[in-house]
């Protein structure tokens, strides 16, 4: 019986570890593919949080105010573009009841302070950056949890919700402009 040369059994050598080679660098393109496509996907999702990450809302008190302006809201949007169909729920800061919901069909970018109004429940939207008032922040205690709820829709029309204040979640697509 015949078992080849010694230049067939090279060759049938090397061309069986050249498959396995090939079939090596076939499960690392794979891989490396498959991590460039959730590297895609992280970036695309921060690119999405983006925006919705630089709105805060906070409970503030204006110690210069008429008593019954003396609570506002402060809205920051620290992104580059505006947002639109805000809705702010919140409660007295002794959590004693609900305070009326703010809604602003869009808010530029800066900071603005929306004072509790008598008759409207609350006030015109006055930019902070211009007016300078004197603001405590309500962050302590059972004041920190005067904001419950904020919903609004980003630039690109994606709708978020910040619950209690803070926990920023997508909520999908809002009827936003943008």
């Amino acid at each position: 019986m015949d078992v080849g040369t010694l230049a067939d059994w090279v060759g049938a050598v090397g061309g069986l570890l050249a498959v396995s080679a090939a079939y090596g660098s076939w499960k690392t393109s794979e891989k490396v593919v498959k991590l460039e496509h959730k590297r895609d996907r992280e970036r695309e999702t921060e690119a999405e949080r983006w925006q919705a990450e630089h709105v805060t809302v906070v409970g503030v008190q204006c110690p210069d105010a008429p008593q019954e302006e003396r609570y506002a809201i402060l809205v920051v949007n620290g992104s580059d573009a505006p947002i639109y169909d805000i809705r702010v729920e919140s409660q007295r800061a002794d959590k004693s009841c609900e305070n009326p919901p703010l809604d602003l069909a869009v808010l530029p970018p800066g900071k603005f302070v929306i004072p509790a109004h008598p008759t409207y429940n609350w006030g015109s939207v006055i930019d902070q950056e211009v007016a300078q008032i004197k603001l405590n922040m309500m962050t302590k205690g059972k004041a920190g949890e005067m904001i419950t709820h904020v919903s609004f829709v980003d630039a690109a029309s994606q709708k978020w919700e910040l619950v209690r204040g803070r926990e920023l979640r997508s909520v999908g697509s809002g009827g936003g402009e943008g």
